[in-house]
């Protein structure tokens, strides 16, 4: 603007010359700029060190903690409620079927030779897989096989 003589100042005198007229830069664009490098450089380095010294800081974290003894001797005292014993079923030698609501022992294999035991879960019967398997094996047979053979029974009475 000055090269075309459009800037002017307060009283509309034409500004030929920047520091004629009072304007002035304390720095050029390349003193600027090296101040921000080095400006940057400062940031960095402290992001450097800080960096550095919180590693230290956790290596002396780590001593500090390894420092702390590992065994301590004290008296401690405290009350508990008497443990909820389980009832006694006792000796099962002669047999048995029961429905028990909380833990209740049993003793078995008391008598010489052994005996058979069985337990079921909750909501389960006590019969064992293999006789749970045999009924369904009746079930099958009742429902397709006899039908059949009441019905080769039944053709075989009637007179053709």
């Amino acid at each position: 603007m000055i090269q075309q003589g459009l800037l002017t100042d307060a009283n509309g005198e034409k500004i030929t010359d920047m520091k004629d007229a009072g304007i002035t830069f304390t720095e050029t664009f390349s003193q600027g700029i090296d101040r921000l490098i080095n400006a940057m450089k400062d940031f960095f380095g402290g992001v450097k060190t800080g960096v550095a010294d919180a590693v230290n800081s956790v290596g002396n974290l780590r001593d500090t903690i390894n420092s702390v003894p590992r065994d301590y001797t004290f008296n401690a005292h405290w009350n508990v409620d008497e443990p909820r014993r389980p009832d006694f079923g006792g000796e099962q030698a002669a047999g048995g079927d029961y429905y028990v609501t909380r833990p209740t022992m049993f003793i078995a294999g008391e008598v010489p030779g052994g005996e058979r035991v069985s337990f079921s879960g909750v909501g389960r019967g006590a019969m064992s897989d293999a006789a749970v398997k045999e009924l369904r094996g009746l079930r099958d047979d009742i429902n397709y096989k006899l039908p059949a053979l009441f019905r080769n029974a039944a053709e075989s009475l009637v007179v053709r």
